[in-house]
């Protein structure tokens, strides 16, 4: 993980977009990961641990429950966000609040219908080939997440 943990974090401290935190779940981590957080010196990197060796999944839903924003994004440790990807998901979400859109229709192959799939409050309603339709799923919004 160590050799592609590097890449992965300056892709996300290189964000257009500064409303933002970092956890790394360190689980169970060699000598080389403890070096490359701590010559990264980024404090917008949070570092937590949970108290054994977990699972990749249980790891994940650790790192998941510590995080402290409104939305989350799990990233593995050889996985990247490109430039601009917080500073357009948040323009996304602020132009369906801001014009209290309670519907969308997107191109199947749209980012942003991927998305929604995982945005709390919206359901995916059809989708095929061309097109897929989410709505606004009040009922789910005022539950809390698990």
């Amino acid at each position: 993980a160590e050799g592609t943990l590097g890449a992965t974090l300056r892709t996300c401290l290189e964000q257009e977009f500064e409303d933002y935190e970092i956890v790394v779940s360190d689980n169970s981590s060699t000598p080389a990961t403890e070096a490359l957080l701590t010559g990264l010196n980024a404090p917008r990197i949070r570092r937590v641990r949970p108290e054994r060796t977990l699972s990749m999944q249980e790891n994940w839903e650790f790192a998941v429950k510590q995080a402290q924003g409104q939305f989350i994004l799990v990233l593995g440790s050889d996985d990247g966000l490109m430039l601009h990807s917080l500073k357009e998901l948040d323009r996304l979400l602020r132009m369906l609040d801001d014009n209290s859109i309670d519907a969308t229709l997107l191109t199947a192959d749209s980012p942003a219908a991927q998305i929604l799939d995982h945005i709390r409050g919206w359901k995916r309603l059809y989708a095929d080939a061309i097109a897929v339709i989410h709505v606004r799923d009040e009922q789910q919004a005022a539950t809390p997440p698990k």
